[in-house]
């Protein structure tokens, strides 16, 4: 739930602050966006704090829930990898619904297969996207 919390509240700041809009005029065009009045150099300074902000708060979640190991993000980094690449690059929506069937995947197959062997049946399971959509789960604008 936190997640999702957190995946609306950021969306609602993309799209309804101007500094949201900044940042979607500078992913879309750094040049365009600087031509039109956009500081892009601050936009990138922003960026920066939130991606920060964002992985503070992804470790303060996670903390409870784990022990502190030198490969403590190993076990997240591959399936995220995964979602943001078959979720297609700058897609949110795409890496949602990626993000979600892979949640769904891991679920079902934890409890029919031993972890390993469900953790290579849900990452398998993306293979055919990779394969069939190259460029993403949903086709047209990133």
């Amino acid at each position: 739930m936190m997640a999702i919390a957190i995946l609306a509240a950021f969306w609602l700041f993309l799209r309804s602050t101007a500094i949201g809009l900044w940042i979607r005029c500078v992913a879309q065009s750094p040049t365009l966006a600087k031509a039109s009045g956009v500081p892009v150099e601050r936009v990138y300074l922003i960026i920066v704090v939130l991606s920060a902000a964002f992985a503070a708060l992804a470790g303060v979640l996670v903390a409870p829930m784990t022990t502190i190991s030198y490969q403590m993000g190993l076990s997240v980094l591959g399936p995220a990898f995964i979602v943001v690449v078959v979720g297609g690059l700058g897609s949110l929506g795409g890496a949602v619904a990626a993000a979600v069937i892979m949640g769904v995947a891991r679920g079902v197959f934890s409890v029919f297969l031993p972890p390993t062997y469900a953790e290579v049946c849900a990452i398998a399971l993306f293979l055919p996207f990779l394969y069939f959509r190259p460029n993403g789960i949903f086709r047209g604008r990133a």
